[in-house]
Order: C-alpha cells, then structure tokens, then sequence
C-alpha cells in the first residue's frame, strides 16, 4: 500500500482470468482518495487498512470508500473488470458533510475484523433495541431516524440487525439507506419470522430458507448487499451439513449480495463452528459478568475469525422485560444473575467515575483478541454514554486486572 499526499492508496487484487485485460495498475484520482487495481494470481481480497497523512480525512476516507464504492469480492467470488472499474469510477465526491461527520466523531480507535480485511470502529451499533417492547412505549419512526443518523455522524461504522429483530431492518432501510457507504451492515440468516405471529421465532437453516431470508433482508435494508451474514443461534454443524446451508451463503457471496459469512455462536457448538474453518467473523456474547466465552474469542481471533461481542455491557445489569413468548428458557434468570455477579465484585473502588455500564463496556474493550463491541440501544443519551465510555478506551491494565480478578475471570 502506498500513501498520497492528502489521501491513501487503496490495493485491491483479484484472481479472475477475466481480468486479464486489466492486468495494470490503474490510479484513480479524487482530492482525498487514490484507489489502485492490481491483478494477480492471489486469492481475491481487499486490502482496508487505510493509513492517511491526513489525520481529520481517516475516517471520511474509508467511509466515503466502503462498503458500496468498492467491488464486493469474496474468497471463492470471480469478477469481470467492467463493474469493478465502473463501481469506482463513479464513485461520489467527498462532501462537505462527510468531513464534518468525520471530525465530529467521538470514535477514536479501531481494528481490523479477522480475514475480512475491514476497518471497523470497536464500538459498534446493535439494532436489536430498535425492535417492539412490552415494556416501553412503542418507539416513534422519527426518533429512530434521528437515533440511527446520530449513530453515523458519531462515527460508528459496524451496525448488526437480523429479521428477528421486529422492524429494525425496515428502520435501518428507511431511515440511513441514503447514506450505506458509510457503515458495514451486518444482518443473520436461517430466521423465519412469521408476520401473524410476532414475538415467535423459529430457525431453519435449508438452503431456500436461507436465500429467501437474505433477499428479503436486502429489501428491508434497502441494498444490493450485506457485508457480513451471520448463521442466527448457533446451529450445530450437523444441521449445517445436513442442509448444505454454507453452500447457500456462498452461492449468494458469488452473486455478490453477500460479502463475508459469519456465525452467531455459543458453546458447546462454537467449538466445531471453529474447527471447520470456514467463518469470516463470529458473534459471540462476553462481558465482565459472563465470561464463559473468554478463550474461544481468543482463539477465534487467533485464527484469523473477526470477533463481535455481543452483551457486552451485560444489557446495562438492567432489570428483565415482562415475560413473553419471544424470551428463550433461562432469558430471564440470565438478568438476575448479571445484576448479582457485579454486586458481588464490589467496584466501587475502580469506577473511578463510570457508571456500571461504561465500566463494563471498557472491560470489555480492554480483551486484546476483541475486534468490535456492538451494544443496542433505543435511547439517544445511552448512546452518548456508551460513546464518552469508548472514547476513555479500555480499562487500564492495572484496574483492568482487579477487576477480572473480582468477576472471578481465570
């Protein structure tokens, strides 16, 4: 990769011998940004580390870039030169309302997520909470407009949704479409919602499932991709095998509507997820009060797997929803016993300002193997917070080590 004044290079290299007539490289010019494309006998990748000698441009630089700019390759994905030049080419200018977004943003740290090359922010947005509660008035179109907007111009670049989530993806579609090259999308599959019966969810994960699951959320989102597509609730790797369901997830990378293919795991079946070794990224649920998951995410990471946590803040040790038919066996314990495991830890010594949720939401970030933390909310001041706590960074190694001593953390 090589650096220009006032802006970056940007490598990307494909395999396909269709590009044979591309076989150059070829500069394409804008006042902030220089993309080159290499041909070469490599697997196809695309390079985002974004270095840039101009700090205030790092952000609008990637954000104005990806995801929608750039050719969608895949690792077994061929390409022709025609769109991959045409997608660049016409590609918008930077605007002035992209810098100011960028120079707004409380966002200051950032990681790469595993083998999928992407540039991300290590605070991420869970659109979960963008879904119907029993216990909270119904949320108003406009707020999640303002919320989701909010989210973008503070910076945050990684949002996860899935079809289970209610109307999140019809918010996200509706209300920041308009603006999809400034954040990676992620969303789940092999969710079969059922409009006459909201609140139940069942999973299949055959390969019509999974197609029909991925076009419609494309629908939803209003976008001709997804960036990454999780398998939802940690399906065994029997049940995968059984359907050919990793089979469906690269049919549609080949179509270019998926890019990176990622699995939504827990214990025990994260195990075998890993051993076949064909996840670009894992979600996997962690914090200070549940850290069961703790060595997996390393090893995860160790192999090269983006890692995204999920629970990170442990919900805000929040008390649980009324019950409903939507709630798994043990959702409601899970609360109780968060909200008791802090307790017990005694923190008050090492808060040192932060409120237990901005407490827990550096701990997490202060786990090296962690490449993005996503954490929901419906609430414009929750998001404010959670980006103040980020912006402190992690814990610092000394209060870092106390504390997983008192959660107990080996």
């Amino acid at each position: 990769m090589v650096q220009a004044a006032g802006g970056v290079i940007w490598r990307v290299t494909t395999k396909s011998s269709s590009c044979q007539t591309a076989s150059r490289y070829c500069a394409i010019m804008s006042p902030f940004v220089v993309v080159v494309v290499v041909t070469t006998n490599a697997l196809d990748r695309i390079d985002t580390r974004i270095p840039c000698s101009r700090p205030s441009y790092r952000e609008v630089t990637y954000r104005t870039m990806l995801p929608a700019d750039l050719p969608r390759f895949s690792k077994t994905q061929r390409c022709s030169p025609r769109p991959v030049f045409a997608s660049l080419w016409h590609r918008p200018p930077v605007t002035e309302r992209a810098v100011q977004h960028s120079r707004m943003s409380s966002v200051s740290t950032h990681a790469t997520l595993g083998r999928t090359g992407l540039t991300v922010n290590r605070l991420g947005f869970g659109a979960m909470e963008l879904r119907p509660r029993p216990d909270r008035p119904e949320l108003d179109d406009q707020a999640i407009e303002r919320l989701l907007n909010q989210v973008l111009d503070r910076g945050i670049n990684f949002i996860d949704t899935s079809p289970d989530y209610g109307p999140s993806e019809d918010h996200i579609g509706r209300s920041i479409s308009h603006r999809r090259d400034e954040y990676f999308l992620a969303s789940k599959c092999g969710c079969v919602v059922d409009p006459e019966s909201p609140g139940r969810f069942e999973h299949r994960y055959d390969r019509a499932t999974i197609r029909d699951g991925v076009e419609r959320s494309l629908r939803r989102l209003r976008t001709d991709h997804l960036d990454l597509v999780q398998f939802h609730i940690s399906p065994a790797v029997s049940v995968l095998a059984e359907n050919d369901s990793i089979a469906e997830l690269r049919a549609l990378q080949d179509e270019g509507k998926v890019r990176f293919i990622g699995m939504s795991g827990t214990l025990p079946n994260i195990i075998e997820q890993l051993d076949l070794g064909e996840f670009d990224a894992f979600q996997i649920p962690y914090s200070a009060v549940e850290h069961e998951h703790d060595e997996i995410i390393t090893r995860a990471a160790s192999e090269g797997a983006g890692t995204i946590i999920r629970g990170g803040v442990a919900k805000g040790l929040s008390e649980p929803p009324p019950p409903s038919k939507a709630q798994p066996p043990g959702w409601r314990e899970a609360f109780v016993l968060r909200k008791e495991r802090f307790s017990e830890a005694s923190l008050d010594d090492l808060l040192d300002g932060d409120t237990p949720a901005q407490f827990l939401l550096r701990f997490t970030l202060a786990h090296r193997d962690i490449h993005t933390v996503i954490v929901g909310t419906s609430n414009a001041q929750h998001l404010d917070a959670n980006l103040d706590a980020a912006a402190r960074g992690p814990l610092p190694d000394d209060v870092y080590a106390r504390a997983k001593e008192r959660f107990g953390h080996p």
